[in-house]
């Protein structure tokens, strides 16, 4: 586990940590969404056609940049929840806040559409 003021180390290839969050390098996709995503059991090749930007060797490098440091990173998915949290009690969610939303409206678009909303001829 990392100590609380401690950087965890960066791989500057396929992620970069800005402002302290981690996000894809070159992107303004955090790694946040890419480990959600992993998580939920999507395949690199799902996440990189759900975030505009994004390669397979960008998602690939995200993911083994977690599965290197996933006690590390999962304490800082923690502590962003946390923060999140709290953003969202003052009313201010952070900025990557459009990539959830943007991941969100993905995922509902690919639900089939209710029985109520077809038309029935």
């Amino acid at each position: 586990m990392i100590e609380e003021g401690r950087e965890v180390p960066v791989v500057g290839e396929h992620v970069e940590r800005r402002e302290g969050v981690f996000y894809v390098a070159g992107t303004r996709i955090s790694l946040d969404s890419v480990v959600y995503a992993f998580r939920e059991g999507c395949s690199p090749e799902s996440i990189r056609e759900d975030f505009e930007g994004l390669t397979l060797a960008h998602v690939y490098g995200a993911i083994a940049f977690y599965l290197d440091r996933q006690e590390a990173i999962d304490a800082y998915l923690i502590g962003r929840k946390a923060q999140w949290a709290e953003l969202e009690r003052g009313g201010c969610p952070p900025d990557d806040a459009r990539g959830l939303s943007r991941r969100g409206s993905i995922e509902a678009s690919r639900l089939p559409p209710h029985e109520d909303s077809v038309s029935r001829g």
